[in-house]
């Protein structure tokens, strides 16, 4: 009889899985590389970067500050999602594994795109939270504060400012550096009075220009410390802006108890400020630090996503093969 034979295949029968697989074991063994799937390359470098984008802005957004638990239920949502997608991978990998479909002999692009998702989504919401925490956060609470013009520090308080969160102080105001003190617990918080002209004496020193890490000596080694925070070496500088950090206000109220004794001054109601060449301009430049540092963390994620993808399928390239051509 004319026509082919079907007397020589293995037991399984022309198309079986077993028929399947042992092709795919002979590709491997020609020696053969797998063609790049280039879509599967862009998807896979394009979508957990996405991810990494879309949750680090959520994270660090005014909307995590304005409705923080809007924020979170959107963020666990797109945790859940990339869980569920995560674990179908894993239950068709392990399903094509038991029925011996030979493309389970393959490493799987929609694996490594769940996992990199996930990875990227824990990664950028400890980015965005320390954006947050650093930026956005003391950005707004202090946006939210008044704002005080020609403040005069020979004749205001701070109980009268309480509320303040850009000042402008009056002309002829400065830092006494001559007075300047700090406090070390790890880092360094430096504190110098804020006066007016001529360094008169005050009966209260109630506004302080405050800066972490950026001064020599303290109280133990020196009487004397050099203040270099903030705009301390203007002499157009007249602009104050609020710290709010409660973790770190108690650390500058001891470094002022150790100016009070050892400068022989007072401070009822201290105020701390970052002192700047203008408030509104000063605040301004906070936020486009977050931005810089947020838009350079995006960009180093795309390189790091990229590396893993080229890394992934030069992997995938060596180890597993189809036939040449």
């Amino acid at each position: 009889m004319y026509g082919p034979s079907f007397q020589n295949l293995p037991a399984g029968g022309y198309g079986s899985a077993d028929t399947r697989k042992g092709a795919a074991l002979n590709a491997r063994a020609s020696g053969g590389r797998k063609r790049l799937n280039v879509t599967a390359m862009c998807v896979a470098t394009l979508l957990p970067w996405f991810i990494f984008v879309l949750a680090a802005a959520l994270r660090c957004s005014e909307l995590a500050y304005r409705n923080p638990d809007l924020c979170n239920v959107v963020v666990s949502a797109i945790g859940s999602l990339l869980v569920i997608y995560a674990a179908i991978m894993v239950a068709l990998s392990i399903r094509a594994r038991m029925v011996g479909d030979v493309s389970s002999d393959e490493p799987s692009w929609f694996t490594f795109v769940a996992v990199t998702m996930l990875i990227n989504l824990i990664v950028a919401c400890f980015i965005g939270q320390g954006i947050f925490v650093s930026y956005t956060r003391p950005f707004h609470d202090v946006d939210n504060l008044n704002e005080y013009h020609a403040v005069d520090p020979m004749t205001m308080r701070g109980q009268e400012l309480m509320d303040a969160g850009k000042v402008t102080f009056a002309p002829g105001t400065i830092i006494d550096l001559k007075r300047a003190m700090s406090f070390k617990n790890v880092d360094s918080y430096c504190v110098a009075p804020i006066t007016g002209p001529g360094r008169q004496p005050l009966s209260s020193y109630d506004f302080f220009a405050v800066g972490k890490n950026c001064c020599d000596g303290d109280y133990g080694d020196s009487s004397v410390v050099n203040f270099r925070c903030g705009a301390y070496d203007s002499a157009t500088a007249a602009g104050g802006i609020r710290l709010v950090e409660d973790s770190e206000r108690a650390w500058y109220r001891l470094a002022i108890q150790q100016a009070e004794s050892a400068y022989g001054i007072k401070a009822n109601h201290p105020l701390f400020f970052t002192w700047v060449e203008n408030a509104d301009q000063g605040l301004e430049q906070e936020r486009q630090d977050a931005y810089r540092i947020f838009l350079g963390l995006v960009f180093i994620d795309f390189f790091v996503q990229s590396g893993l993808v080229l890394l992934t399928s030069g992997i995938f390239s060596r180890y597993y093969k189809t036939p040449r051509v």
